[in-house]
């Protein structure tokens, strides 16, 4: 994620930061933030966060992603250009990781073997 350039194709052709890294909080919710710029004075922000026991398993289509049950992903996205309050928007069943790297593809089943890894942390 750190060096990829867009978690959804609906963002593809605005330069991607990330904000706030993957981190699962201490109520067990993996949540990351990034920031699109459209020009070096105009952004969006996009957070996505889920109860890591929903996750079921990792998938590669276009993007790296976590499948969950239930709609149990939650969308935000900024409240308007150029602001960092975030609203929410929907909740649906996959969680966007990344676009593949050109030099460097992870396998599918190293993302699953590490989502259970952190799942036995939370039940």
């Amino acid at each position: 994620m750190r060096c990829s350039s867009s978690i959804h194709w609906a963002y593809q052709g605005r330069t991607m930061g990330v904000d706030s890294p993957f981190a699962v909080s201490a109520t067990g919710v993996l949540s990351v933030t990034v920031r699109y710029h459209a020009s070096l004075d105009s952004f969006f922000c996009v957070r996505l966060s889920c109860p890591v026991v929903a996750l079921t398993h990792a998938v590669l289509d276009e993007y790296y992603i976590f499948e969950s049950a239930d709609s149990a992903v939650s969308l935000y996205t900024s409240a308007r250009w150029n602001t960092d309050s975030l609203v929410p928007v929907e909740r649906r069943d996959l969680f966007h990781i990344g676009a593949p790297l050109r030099y460097r593809r992870f396998s599918v089943s190293v993302l699953d073997s590490l989502l259970g890894e952190v799942k036995k942390y939370y039940h």
